[in-house]
């Protein structure tokens, strides 16, 4: 659907945008109406994940929508992609504040990043990069689906969180923005920068959005002002620069639709600092110190492209297809670790690997309501997938991670049966058919210079989702739902280490696939001022996907994972202009260490968050003035390994707060993360323990925001 949101005039361009020379970046923020969806509104929002048109009041299973206004709310902090993640959706890990995500859980799995509809994430070499894949300028909103399900095929195991990027627009329009961002303890080297565009062309029966940002992110500091270390391998957000180039264009002809959308995205390290490492011992923590870095700055690189078509009006249905390609490209830091020695190379060698694949795709789906006139409407698709990736070391030309080539299709059926006005069942059932090739390879010399025999192998996998839905009374109803997801572990990961002769892809039992088995109870309720829902989750894989520390390096633990919890997300509109919203869950987990078959130890911080709660306070004001302001608790806990202790967690509160004005001039914000300047170590450091990443989290900043429609 197309949205107007431009307007203004074009007579403070020069006042807001010139009066901010250094600005070289953007990040745009909405100061309009945060009550604009009232709450029945937002149950009819269309969940376009889902297969079939649907609100969230049809759907078994708990979906957050994220709107744009919440999404503004924000980035008008300052926080990055994963840190919006995390104050929004109550069962989300805290955010590690680097461009790694590895241990970002939901629900403690791994989601399947999607930007409209494209799998971002890349599970056969799982880098843990796709948490950094666009810019949320983009984005008009974010669909999360919780849980292990079959609506979009491989990946699904930890649900899904799908980014939705902005719509053609009815009426022609330009924005402008502008951002600057600076800490507690201002410098050249923590400022940053941010500026934006997007304008609207209408052509007759076409239109065509194109938008592009850019932006310098400025070094962190800690709330004793220091500066934070940064992650120097894996990849960090500040001392970086990144931009994004968006084109969408749409053709309507009565009944058919046409779109064409492209986005461009990269960030990378300016490599000017170098790691100064901590002491988790005496609590000395990651620092960094002026120098250049070896080889190439770690960062992220991904292009995305479609073509969609449909049809509402098409033998008494709906038709819906997409065509798509994705290249993803993650380059890591250099470093002389001992994994890359290799004698015949010389001594203390330097090395970085970058991950790359490239995806080709089809979504097609057929939708037919109240099927030959009865009470169900029926969805049939097919899914197509290859996907291709590696990862070679750039320095030295080797090859560490073999070229795989993966190829998936999936056909699915998926129905609504309204039985009566209060009840309705959902199904759905796909059938998996993938192969895995790879070829003879040869490993690098830490795990022996062994020649792997390559070959293909097929996966035949059924998997489904059951839901019911029954309405208690017209403000409460009952949910429940049962269902499965199909994904594929780290096999690059596995393939790398292999360092026994004679071995080919069919005698390694860790490549086989991911099943995931997610069960779901809940209670959803909504009025005209209140709206809230209750979860409970259990989820449990036979063939798990942990990543254990093993003499310095992650290795694979297939072994039989479960998890459970509880979730509440509740908002209240007390008055017409204020709202209150509360977030909570509390997500344990449990798999079974020595292979014993018992789940006798307790999942770590690389796949469970700490409890978590978060309340907000969202204001109008007399004079166009709006405010929000955010309580994040991360509780403390331990975690046992066969009854004893072995990490611990500390816990930590956080108080944000925004202030935003609209005025014929334009748009105003200023947001201050941190407001007490909390001095921190992260929920990933603290339970992890290691003296190169024994990093604090972010003190005080400030972000301050322009925006100008016309």
């Amino acid at each position: 659907m197309r949205q107007g949101y431009f307007r203004r005039s074009s007579l403070a361009i020069a006042c807001g945008i010139f009066s901010l020379p250094s600005c070289t970046a953007l990040a745009a923020i909405e100061t309009a109406d945060i009550y604009d969806l009232s709450l029945e509104e937002l149950l009819q929002v269309n969940i376009s994940t889902n297969r079939a048109p649907a609100d969230s009041k049809a759907l078994s299973f708990k979906v957050t929508v994220i709107t744009e206004q919440e999404i503004r709310q924000q980035l008008a902090l300052g926080f990055s992609t994963s840190q919006v993640l995390a104050n929004l959706v109550p069962s989300f890990a805290p955010a590690r504040q680097k461009l790694s995500v590895q241990g970002e859980t939901l629900r403690g799995g791994s989601p399947l990043i999607m930007i409209d509809g494209i799998p971002q994430s890349n599970p056969l070499r799982d880098v843990s990069r796709d948490g950094h894949v666009i810019d949320l300028e983009m984005v008009k909103s974010i669909e999360v689906i919780y849980g292990a399900n079959a609506m979009q095929g491989m990946g699904a195991t930890g649900g899904i969180i799908n980014f939705i990027t902005h719509d053609t627009s009815d009426t022609s329009g330009s924005r402008l923005s502008s951002t600057v961002n600076f800490s507690d303890h201002p410098s050249s080297d923590t400022r940053g920068y941010k500026l934006g565009f997007m304008h609207n062309a209408v052509l007759g029966p076409s239109a065509v959005l194109v938008a592009g940002t850019l932006e310098e992110q400025g070094l962190f500091q800690d709330g004793n002002g220091k500066p934070i270390g940064l992650e120097q391998i894996q990849g960090d957000i500040q001392d970086t620069c990144s931009r994004d180039l968006f084109l969408k264009a749409s053709h309507r002809q009565g009944q058919h639709e046409f779109e064409f959308t492209v986005n461009d995205y990269e960030i990378k390290s300016h490599g000017k600092f170098l790691v100064v490492p901590g002491n988790t011992l005496s609590g000395q923590l990651t620092s960094i110190k002026a120098g250049e870095t070896q080889g190439t700055p770690p960062g992220n690189r991904v292009k995305n492209v479609a073509v969609d078509y449909r049809n509402s009006e098409l033998l008494g249905g709906e038709i819906s297809a997409k065509v798509f390609w994705q290249e993803f490209a993650a380059t890591f830091g250099a470093t002389n670790t001992a994994i890359f020695q290799d004698a015949k190379l010389g001594p203390n060698l330097y090395d970085q690997s970058q991950m790359h694949s490239e995806k080709y795709g089809t979504k097609l789906s057929f939708y037919t309501a109240q099927l030959a006139d009865t009470l169900l409407d029926l969805t049939a698709g097919l899914d197509l997938l290859d996907d291709k990736n590696s990862q070679p070391l750039l320095m030295t030309k080797r090859i560490w991670s073999p070229e795989m080539h993966f190829r998936n299709q999936s056909p699915f059926l998926q129905g609504d049966y309204h039985f009566t006005e209060k009840f309705t069942l959902n199904a759905t059932i796909r059938r998996e058919l993938a192969k895995l090739s790879v070829n003879d390879f040869q490993t690098i010399a830490t795990s022996g210079n062994t020649l792997v025999s390559g070959g293909e192998l097929e996966f035949n996998e059924t998997i489904y989702n059951l839901g019911a839905i029954y309405q208690l009374t017209p403000q409460l109803n009952l949910l429940f739902n049962d269902g499965e997801g199909f994904g594929m572990p780290d096999a690059g990961r596995e393939l790398r280490a292999i360092n026994k002769p004679g071995l080919n892809i069919e005698d390694i039992f860790s490549v086989s696939p991911l099943l995931t088995r997610n069960r779901e109870w809940g209670l959803f309720h909504a009025s005209n001022r209140w709206q809230g829902q209750l979860s409970y989750f259990q989820s449990e894989t036979k063939h798990g996907n942990q990543l254990q520390l093993v003499d310095g390096v992650y290795r694979l633990n297939r072994r039989p994972s479960k998890t459970s919890g509880w979730e509440l997300s509740s908002r209240w509109q007390v008055f017409d202009n204020t709202q209150l919203k509360l977030l909570y869950a509390d997500t344990q987990g449990e798999f079974d260490s020595n292979g014993d078959g018992n789940l006798d130890s307790d999942l770590t911080a690389l796949d469970i968050p700490p409890r978590r709660f978060v309340v907000s306070w969202s204001q109008q004001w007399p004079q166009q003035w709006t405010s929000h302001i955010q309580w994040t608790n991360d509780a403390s806990r331990d975690f046992q390994t066969r009854g004893a202790t072995t990490a611990s967690f500390a816990g930590y509160n956080l108080l944000d707060a925004s202030f935003a004005r609209t005025s014929r001039w334009g748009d105003f914000s200023i947001g201050i993360a941190n407001i007490t300047n909390r001095q921190y170590t992260t929920y990933f450091t603290q339970v992890v323990q290691r003296n190169d990443r024994f990093f604090a989290g972010q003190g005080r900043s400030f972000h301050l925001q322009y925006r100008i429609n016309f």
